[in-house]
């Protein structure tokens, strides 16, 4: 869950730099047009996706969590 919410805080903070913004209010009303049946962790999880092909080491699951492991930390299992 943390991932998650540092990732869209970064993509929030790249987004208003961006010339082609994914996550303002023109992005939002073509997000609607797809249907109200789709809940917003959908939209959260497509604009992730697309942040991940872009940005790998920051966005994409595998990368980030692999880090840790490369820098000697050990997760519990």
């Amino acid at each position: 869950m943390c991932f998650h919410r540092a990732a869209l805080s970064t993509a929030q903070l790249i987004d208003r730099e961006s010339e082609h913004r994914g996550l303002d209010a023109d992005a939002y009303v073509a997000w609607r047009a797809y249907g109200n049946d789709l809940p917003p962790v959908v939209r959260c999880g497509a604009v992730l996706r697309n942040l991940a092909l872009l940005y790998s080491a920051a966005f994409a699951p595998t990368p980030v969590f692999s880090l840790a492991i490369l820098l000697g930390a050990r997760s519990a299992t």
